[in-house]
């Protein structure tokens, strides 16, 4: 704000209020599995080791108060957003200087709200968009002697180039990714 004389002043007159609330409730939860598959094999060979790891959130309730009363909620669990579901599954395979792993990325069907509800057919042409899913893919070598401080990475983001939540999301911008597929490379080094 500038007085009369065109200089800067402070234009408040009161501290900063911070009106709107949110209220959620969800749910996550992680399962892993490692192992040396010399030992699930019974081999005295080293065959390299395996891990997997699930991960996995629940959105059960969203709402959100621009007045922060709650006297005009508006709820929002289940839409592109905020999908009720959402899982990471992930395999590496390591094997001495050598690893391989794989990553999906999922997301549930979702809903298309209107004005705070659900949209209906009787109000609008697409209700909701189908689930979707990204894969990355990654090779990885490590080299530099036996504490191998050096590691080439060869990474392929979105392998499947899963951009938009079906053609129904492609008409009205629900993109999964708005790059989609990419590729990679990095050479780091510990010090």
């Amino acid at each position: 704000m500038r007085d009369a004389q065109f200089q800067v002043t402070d234009g408040f007159q009161s501290g900063f209020l911070n009106l709107a609330a949110t209220r959620l409730r969800a749910a996550s939860g992680l399962v892993a599995y490692e192992n040396d598959l010399a030992n699930l094999f019974a081999s005295e060979r080293n065959l390299g080791r395996v891990d997997l790891e699930l991960e996995v959130f629940h959105l059960i309730k969203f709402q959100d108060s621009a007045s922060g009363r709650f006297n005009d909620i508006r709820e929002s669990q289940g839409s592109f957003e905020r999908p009720e579901w959402r899982a990471k599954f992930r395999a590496r395979y390591d094997y001495e200087a050598f690893a391989a792993q794989w990553t999906m990325n999922w997301r549930d069907s979702t809903i298309i709200y209107s004005g705070g509800t659900p949209a209906t057919i009787d109000n609008q042409a697409i209700i909701g968009y189908p689930s979707t899913q990204t894969h990355d893919f990654t090779l990885q070598y490590r080299f530099g002697g036996d504490k191998r401080p050096y590691r080439a990475q060869f990474t392929v983001v979105n392998a499947f180039d899963e951009t938009t939540a079906g053609d129904a999301g492609l008409l009205n911008g629900a993109y999964v990714d708005q790059l989609g597929r990419r590729w990679v490379m990095t050479v780091t080094a510990d010090f």
